[in-house]
């Protein structure tokens, strides 16, 4: 028997696998240096050039990008 979600179940579904997707970003984070953490948030959260970045940082633009894939991965 095939039952539709109500709107209100759509939504606690939706909240938690954001919920579970922040926990995993969490644990992917922790284990980053420093420097790593703070460059890929800067980038894919923030939307900051890699480039500027890199250098803030003293990273190579490679790292940067590097570390943002590993992530997202």
């Amino acid at each position: 028997l095939l039952t539709i979600p109500t709107p209100a179940a759509d939504a606690d579904d939706r909240e938690e696998a954001l919920l579970v997707l922040r926990r995993a970003l969490e644990l992917v984070l922790a284990d980053l240096t420093e420097d790593s953490r703070r460059a890929f948030l800067r980038v894919y959260r923030d939307g900051h050039d890699p480039a500027a970045v890199a250098a803030d940082l003293g990273l190579t633009v490679n790292a940067v990008y590097l570390v943002k894939a590993r992530v997202k991965r």
